[in-house]
């Protein structure tokens, strides 16, 4: 009964590990196409930060 259950887990983890190595790959690849820079997006292309 447990080796079942250690499959079962075994096979979940493996899933979920590769369902976020996935999903941090899309979301790199999308993040290296897009055509703004996000941090000027969120901040605002007026707001003028300071090299220091």
């Amino acid at each position: 009964m447990n080796k079942g259950l250690g499959k079962f887990f075994t096979k979940k983890i493996l899933k979920l590990i590769t369902l976020l190595v996935a999903l941090c790959i899309i979301t790199f690849a999308l993040m290296e196409l897009s055509p703004i820079d996000p941090v000027t997006a969120y901040v605002g292309a007026s707001t003028k930060v300071s090299a220091e």
